[in-house]
């Protein structure tokens, strides 16, 4: 068509061929356009002396001709040539060569063919001989960026590959296809090709398994696309991160799945085992390895694979040009995608190192089959930590010189302390280079002037290139100059703590030139972070501070140093490198945290006693008292009791559980991690139950529930610590729909009820405190209705004010929950061997299929009763040092009462459990004070805070703000001096939560008590309700939901430890003379929310 165009715009045709349509026509139908064309081909590529003889020839042969040009034509279109030339003219046109035959000469060398269906595609790729394992991936030639920022010259591979057992076939990985977010819509030619390939080797048969070893979606982006549309009753196997990551990217969820949750997992698919090897962050959380022992087949996704696309497949059998490529692309792709990973790839490596491997089956380039070991070498040599060089990398820009001289000085204050500066001027300087020298380097500093309200692009991109992962044994610090406001370099040092680099320094920066003073200053800068480099304790940053937050706290920045941190709500004490993001305890955000001091660093009282301490009752006062045991004394014997299977966990977490079985992955759920009892040389020992104490022969009878054997253990002191249990008034409680909340044992129970009956629509929970709403709540989100009773006239009685319990008692009642109050249960009516509801006073019954008791805890005391140490009221006498009656036996805790008051809530457990372990460690003068007992209820999006004292009269005076209509409720109570002694919040955030408790605590006068009512609220966010209420919703609904929630709970940790052992006894309380009724009591209901169905 170029050349007819070219033809038409002769000035020898005259006629204007658009305005005869006829000869239009003709002319088309005729072929003359292609007639003429090819004369015109034929002319220029002869050049004939005499043009016109030539075309008679030329016009006498012409059939000829055209059909030796059909063969050409169809040549090219076979082998792509058109796309070739097009390729190479685009690549001239983009470098613009000054040498373009030179340049066309190397790029053709250089160049790997596209993938072309009509070659390639039905060979058979066995893995190894006589076994029938096969590639079945797509080829990718084309491919020239991966991941946005990876250079990828030669193309690549997804290898996916089939394995097909007497029992079942079995697919290792994916490719990524347009449904899951791939580059074009031509990458479905991937899908193709592995489609077809499956087919072939499939035939009739049916996919049993998808294995995915990781899962980015060139990987993985088929999975739910085989699943949904082909294979239905295929089972996803996975690591749990990469079950979650699939239904993320397919948006589907509904598919069998194996979670691989831990080491040793392995599937017999009849010939051939899989066994699955965790291997996580090579380079995501969620990858594995798979090895297949009977044919020595190691899968390994992107471990020693590379971007390297050889349609031969197999290493056994690349080109010469492929073999000169193979290491470099290799090392290429390590660098881009394990080098932030080292540690983890270490780890891996490990893992594998003693397996007899003759295939390693990656998921890009070419399958190893001849360079295992060269590849298991390299790997080995390129994940070794290099140690930084005791140096410090100065980059910088200067507009106009003045962050170039505080440069100097401050280079000169690093060389004063013996290291090495190295200073890059970035507007000349190698990006690279300065790139490495900066990951070589102990030390960085950048020095950064502000231009236009931000720092220079140079500097950005220096900063871009650090890691969090790479960068954690690193010091960094800024530095420069600025005209106006200097944001440029607080940009940079935002950016630095986003990586958690060390950051011993605040900036230093100074308007314009610095002057003589100044430059002092830069020299001893320079000093101080040298001093840091070479590990001398430096840290004047934490100091200082840095960023102001509401309520005045200073923003902490990371230093690498392990912290201790205190919830001032409920007295938590947490260790961590970094303020924690919220309590585990209470709930409370990461600003209820304030840093009380650095692990090693502590002057605290040593304690000197050298014997054996026996702790009984692993929660928070026992674990407490063990961590304190060993903070103050490191060479006396710890021993942990808990009757409980698992290790120990913090208990106000139990009602989410109900909902969210996903918790106990949770680090958080944990009360320390389970690594640090060992560390710590605390002999933890679970499940076990002590039958029996013998104080004056010092030791304790264990019931080793576990192995069911009983032995005895000697003690030199004890500190009981067996906490409480639930108060049960009735005397009859042994139905099976009947349940107390706890322990794990308790939450397991009540999923495992809901989980088989799926009848259950409506629970009685009997108590409306902090623990009953708790429960409520996750009810509610597995559609279960619920109806509360308690004895109190008003919700949460206290904790909250008259006022502030109507507020949420209208929210519970607006949020479905239905509340009977001030009646006292009576009994409980029964059917077929179930409670189906509780009797009132008045005669009123509230119907339900189960049973839920929360009205308080009764201190367990039977082993001081056995031991025949004094009781008080409540609970086991003690004094101030937690002592009880019988010298060296210790008691904290909700089983203490100390001197006379007992306690049973977290903080004072917390503030018990340390006072006991330093007494008990020998520490001469342990203190104990009795906390500030706030109380926080975070549930349904609004959080409920109560702190101090709460009078129930109204007799103190009381400043109150509030709007019921946004549920915003704040009031202050104050002394006869006019002073804040407590206080109570209800709002849709926490941010009064750390305000009012510093404020009660430091018991503040009236006037700064009133500014805490100018405290802004941020707005409810939509849908802060649960996004359905029960009488909405049809039967086909609520059981979708029940169903989703049931599966989860099957994948989770808790449904698969489900049968592992017996359940303990549900009671330990106290009875009343409380009969059973029949059926036959009339039903009435009291702020019940009205439904559309009951």
């Amino acid at each position: 068509f170029f050349f007819v165009s070219i033809f038409f715009s002769f000035p020898i045709l005259t006629m204007d061929l658009t305005t005869d349509p006829e000869r239009v026509q003709y002319f088309q139908s005729h072929g003359v356009p292609q007639l003429i064309d090819e004369a015109i081909r034929a002319l220029t590529t002869t050049s004939p002396a005499d043009p016109v003889r030539f075309l008679r020839t030329w016009i006498k042969e012409y059939d000829t001709y055209t059909t030796r040009r059909g063969a050409a034509v169809q040549y090219c279109e076979e082998h792509l040539v058109t796309e070739l030339m097009e390729k190479l003219i685009t690549s001239l046109y983009m470098y613009m060569p000054e040498n373009p035959i030179e340049y066309s000469a190397k790029w053709l060398a250089e160049y790997t063919p596209d993938y072309n269906p009509k070659i390639l595609g039905s060979d058979e790729y066995r893995i190894l001989d006589g076994h029938p394992m096969f590639w079945v991936g797509a080829f990718d030639p084309g491919l020239r960026v991966f991941d946005i920022v990876m250079e990828t010259p030669h193309g690549t591979s997804y290898n996916a590959y089939l394995l097909k057992g007497t029992k079942a076939n079995v697919l290792f990985e994916t490719v990524k296809s347009t449904t899951t977010g791939a580059r074009n819509p031509w990458d479905d030619t991937f899908w193709d090709q592995m489609l077809r390939r499956l087919k072939m080797l499939l035939k009739n048969e049916k996919l049993d398994y998808i294995v995915c070893n990781h899962t980015e979606p060139d990987h993985s982006g088929s999975a739910t696309r085989i699943l949904k549309d082909m294979f239905p009753d295929a089972t996803f196997v996975g690591t749990p991160a990469a079950i979650a990551n699939v239904e993320a990217i397919g948006n589907w969820t509904s598919f069998k799945r194996m979670p691989i949750d831990k080491e040793g997992m392995s599937l017999d698919i009849g010939g051939y085992t899989l066994q699955f090897i965790v291997a996580p962050f090579l380079h995501w959380p969620d990858s594995m390895f798979t090895y297949i022992p009977e044919m020595e087949t190691l899968v390994t996704c992107d471990v020693f694979g590379a971007h390297l696309c050889h349609t031969g497949v197999f290493d056994d059998d690349m080109t010469d040009r492929m073999k000169e490529i193979f290491v470099e692309s290799n090392k290429h792709y390590y660098d881009c995608i394990f080098s932030p990973f080292k540690s983890w790839m270490r780890q891996g490596m490990d893992k594998i190192r003693n397996l007899s491997i003759k295939a390693i089956a990656c998921s890009h380039g070419p399958v190893i089959r001849k360079n295992i070991q060269l590849l298991q070498g390299l790997y080995d040599e390129w994940s070794k930590e290099e140690p930084k060089k005791e140096r410090v990398v100065i980059p910088y820009v200067s507009a106009y010189g003045y962050t170039a001289e505080m440069a100097q000085s401050v280079a000169k204050g690093v060389q004063r302390e013996g290291l090495e500066p190295v200073l890059y001027n970035m507007v000349d300087a190698d990006m690279k280079e300065v790139k490495k020298a900066m990951q070589e380097s102990k030390g960085i500093l950048f020095g950064v002037p502000t231009l236009v309200g931000d720092a220079p692009e140079p500097m950005w991109e220096l900063a871009l290139a650090l890691n969090s992962y790479t960068c954690k044994d690193q010091y960094a610090a800024c530095f420069g100059s600025y005209g106006w406001s200097g944001e440029g370099i607080d940009n940079i040092d935002q950016r630095l703590q986003q990586v958690r680099i060390k950051l011993p320094l605040d900036p230093l920066k100074f308007k314009f030139r610095a002057s003589e003073a100044d430059i002092e200053q830069c020299e001893a800068f320079g000093a101080k972070f040298a001093q840091a480099v070479k590990g001398m304790p430096v840290n004047e940053r934490s100091q200082k501070q840095v960023q102001k937050e509401h309520g005045g706290k200073p923003k902490f920045v990371p230093d690498g140093r392990l912290r201790k941190w205190r919830c001032i709500v409920c007295g938590e004490i947490v260790i961590s490198k970094q303020n924690p993001e919220i309590c585990g305890a209470c709930g409370a955000d990461g600003d209820a945290f304030e840093m009380i001091g650095i692990v090693g660093e502590e002057n605290l009282p040593q304690g000197d006693f050298k014997g054996k301490i026996v702790i009984i009752g692993a929660s928070a006062a026992g674990v407490m008292a063990a961590k304190t045991i060993r903070e103050v004394n490191t060479t006396c014997e710890v021993v942990l009791l808990s009757l409980e299977e698992h290790m120990p966990y913090y208990r106000p977490a139990l009602s989410h559980m109900i909902a969210n079985p996903e918790t106990v992955v949770d680090p958080g759920f944990w009360i320390c991690k389970h690594k640090w009892y060992k560390e710590s040389n605390v002999d933890i020992r679970l499940q076990s139950q002590v039958t029996a104490v013998d104080k004056d022969a010092k030791t304790v009878t264990i019931k080793d529930l576990a192995q069911d054997a009983t032995y005895t253990e000697s003690y030199d002191r004890l500190i009981i610590a067996c906490g409480s249990n639930n108060f049960n008034p009735f005397p009859n409680t042994d139905f099976p729909n009947v349940f107390g909340l706890r322990s794990f044992w308790d939450a397991r129970a009540i999923m495992e009820y809901i989980r088989d009956n799926d009848h259950v629509k409506q629970c009685v929970i009997i108590g409306a405190g902090l623990l009953g709403i708790e429960c409520a709540e996750s009810l509610l989100h597995l559609n279960v209705e619920v109806k509360m009773i308690d004895l109190a006239s008003r919700i949460l009685p206290m904790q909250l004010s008259e006022g502030a319990s109507d507020i949420y008692q209208k929210f519970l009642n607006e949020s479905g929950i239905a509340t009977f109050l001030g009646k006292a249960p009576k009994a409980f009516e029964e059917e077929n061997g179930l409670a189906t509801g509780v009797a009132l006073d008045g005669g009123v019954v509230v119907e339900g299929q189960m049973i839920i008791f929360a009205i308080g805890v009764r201190a367990n005391t039977s082993l001081a009763t056995q031991m025949g140490l004094k009781l008080g009221k409540r609970g086991i006498a003690v004094d101030a040092l937690m002592q009880t009656a019988e010298a060296g036996v210790y008691a904290c805790g909700d089983c203490a009462e100390c001197e006379g008051r007992w306690i049973p809530n977290w903080s004072n457990a917390i503030a018990q459990g340390k006072t006991a372990g330093e007494a008990a460690a020998g520490v001469s003068e342990p203190k104990f004070e009795t906390p500030v007992a706030p109380y926080t209820l975070k549930a349904f999006g609004l959080t409920v805070y109560s702190v101090g004292h709460i009078p129930k009269d109204n007799t103190t005076m009381t400043i109150a703000q509030k709007d019921p209509n946004q549920l915003k409720y704040t009031k202050l109570f104050l002394n006869a001096s006019s002073n804040l002694m407590g206080a109570v919040s209800l709002a849709p955030d926490q941010s009064m939560v750390v305000p009012l408790n510093q404020a009660v605590t430091g018991n503040i006068p009236l006037t700064d008590a009133l500014q805490l009512l100018a405290a802004k609220h941020e707005p409810r966010p939509v849908g802060w309700q649960r996004r359905r209420r029960v009488g909405d919703l049809g039967e086909e609904s609520m059981l979708e939901q029940r169903r989703a929630w049931k599966k989860l709970l099957a994948e989770s940790d808790v449904g698969a430890q489900w049968n592992k052992s017996e359940k303990p006894d549900k009671w330990n309380s106290v009875s009343q003379g409380v009969p059973v009724l029949r059926r036959g009591t009339s039903f009435v209901q009291s702020h019940v929310p009205q439904r559309t169905t009951s």
